[in-house]
């Protein structure tokens, strides 16, 4: 049986890896399925994911870069309510969906 949602982080720091990511990711969906990846953005995490995004689109997936402006705010926020002196590092989240051909 699929799975609704698969939430994953920090999945994309090794390329060798990316195929049997995307395999894994594919033999647990189904057209309801939303692969939700979040990551904190590194200095080559930009280049990682535009590379990791065209093999996941070569594979039969949907890409949508979600908006996580508002819980980035409330984040800082908080932060800035603390005594800690701590950046938060910025956060990026991507939805995955098996394109409808795709499906089983």
């Amino acid at each position: 049986e699929a799975a609704d949602v698969i939430l994953g982080s920090d999945l994309t720091y090794n390329p060798s890896a990316w195929r049997a990511l995307l395999d894994t990711m594919e033999a647990l969906s189904a057209a309801h399925t939303r692969v939700i990846y979040v990551s904190a953005a590194h200095p080559a995490f930009l280049a990682e994911l535009r590379m990791f995004r065209v093999l996941a689109e070569s594979s039969g997936f949907d890409w949508n870069e979600l908006d996580l402006s508002l819980q980035h705010n409330l984040l800082s926020n908080e932060n800035r309510s603390s005594s800690s002196s701590n950046e938060l590092a910025e956060l990026r989240a991507v939805e995955l969906r098996l394109k409808s051909e795709q499906t089983r």
